[in-house]
């Protein structure tokens, strides 16, 4: 079986071994998002890890950055960016369906700004 090396710079994870890349596949790659079965994939195929071993891997890490966001607390991944939890107030909005005004209750938002490591890779700097 014939292994195809193929950068996705839309995922920004570097280098991924695809060992059934098509041009299809390929197309596929460069329009559509990065899944979360995309990452046990290539936990699996990079680090030999089992599928199970893989999905538990990934599971863990993204249910420790949601429990982290949740209670509140930025989380810094070094050299891909930062999550921060971001606190709106209450404010005045307006039904864009019925124009009719309306109080908007105060809530918490999650945002992303990427590292200067990442925003390089991005623009294809580095």
């Amino acid at each position: 079986m014939k292994r195809h090396i193929c950068l996705t710079s839309h995922t920004n994870f570097g280098m991924f071994i695809h060992p059934h890349l098509t041009n299809i596949h390929h197309r596929k790659a460069q329009h559509m998002a990065l899944t979360k079965a995309d990452i046990i994939e290539t936990v699996q195929s990079e680090i030999g890890f089992t599928k199970h071993k893989s999905t538990e891997l990934v599971e863990n890490l993204l249910e420790t950055i949601k429990s982290k966001l949740a209670s509140g607390e930025d989380v810094l991944v070094s050299g891909f960016g930062k999550f921060c939890v971001n606190k709106k107030r209450e404010r005045r909005g307006r039904n864009p369906s019925t124009g009719e005004d309306l109080m908007l209750t105060p809530r918490k938002v999650v945002t992303f700004k990427c590292s200067g490591k990442l925003r390089e890779r991005v623009n294809g700097r580095s």
